[in-house]
């Protein structure tokens, strides 16, 4: 199972890599996809359409200490031991 994590899925590269991991190379590739963000951020926001693999993590904020990051991820991403593939757009 291959389970995606986007950092900074809020911004302008962040969006378009979420949009597109959705379907490329299959709309079977990813099972599930993390969206994180510091700010809150919607689907319906990024005008992204509705997807039952996608769940976004808001208020992850990557300027505190690698160990308040890591509690935050483990706090806001129940299945954050099943990541397979991280994506970082800054």
């Amino acid at each position: 199972m291959a389970h995606a994590l986007i950092f900074g899925a809020s911004g302008i590269s962040g969006w378009a890599l979420l949009n597109q991991i959705r379907t490329y190379p299959t709309t079977t590739t990813f099972q599930r996809i993390t969206a994180v963000t510091r700010r809150p951020f919607t689907l319906e926001q990024a005008q992204i359409p509705q997807d039952d693999r996608i769940t976004i993590a808001s208020g992850v904020d990557l300027t505190k200490t690698a160990k308040v990051v890591s509690a935050t991820l483990e706090e806001k991403v129940s299945d954050i031991d099943t990541v397979t593939h991280v994506f970082f757009a800054g």
